[in-house]
């Protein structure tokens, strides 16, 4: 898992999942300004 401080309070979280179904990609946003960590977005992706 890696992050990145992507604005003031936003961090960008990318990670990849290897399952038996196959393996996929994700990314997220966290807003940290309320204290307390809030997802405002998310993405998997398969990879092929």
């Amino acid at each position: 898992m890696l992050h990145t401080d992507f604005a003031e309070n936003l961090v960008l979280v990318t990670f990849r999942i290897r399952g038996l179904d196959g393996d996929s990609r994700h990314s997220s946003i966290w807003d940290l300004s309320a204290g307390h960590p809030v997802m405002r977005f998310h993405q998997g992706t398969a990879v092929a």
